[in-house]
């Protein structure tokens, strides 16, 4: 849970002891968080649950798949085999492919050639690109280079 979730949550409660309704809540709270701070049906929410006794501001579990896996284990697993697939490790961590998707792309990871690999280059890498162009750039006429060159149609 945000410190903000919780910030707004002890507000209400403290709304109910003041023997506000929950308009009257959203009003003072919205004035003082600004526009849109608490929405009506979260104020109600919790104002049923404080006045029926219940004052843990903790979300309580909720059924179904996570919210969200480990980063660095999800990491330690990709480092440890970059060939796997996003089926496997959906079933390893016990959540969708596309959760594990969006968690690998959080990570910096993207699928090239079948493996999930850094996005970014290396210095070395970027160093070696900036080489070859700059050597191509030298000498754009060399008869060579241009022989090797393959072109084709993509249909």
């Amino acid at each position: 849970m945000s410190v903000q979730n919780r910030l707004i949550r002890e507000l209400l409660l403290y709304e109910l002891q003041l023997d506000h309704t929950a308009a009257e809540a959203i009003r003072n709270i919205c004035a003082a968080k600004g526009e849109g701070a608490v929405k009506k049906s979260t104020a109600s929410d919790w104002f049923r649950k404080f006045k029926n006794g219940d004052t843990n501001f903790e979300d309580q579990p909720r059924s179904g798949r996570p919210f969200s896996i480990d980063p660095e284990a999800l990491r330690q697993a990709v480092e440890a085999d970059p060939a796997t697939s996003t089926c496997k490790l959906s079933a390893k961590f016990g959540t969708s492919n596309s959760t594990i998707y969006e968690h690998l792309h959080h990570l910096g990871k993207v699928s090239r050639s079948c493996r999930n690999v850094p996005h970014e280059l290396t210095p070395e890498q970027a160093q070696y690109r900036v080489n070859v162009c700059k050597e191509l750039l030298a000498n754009p006429r060399n008869e060579r280079f241009i022989k090797r060159i393959v072109t084709c149609d993509e249909k």
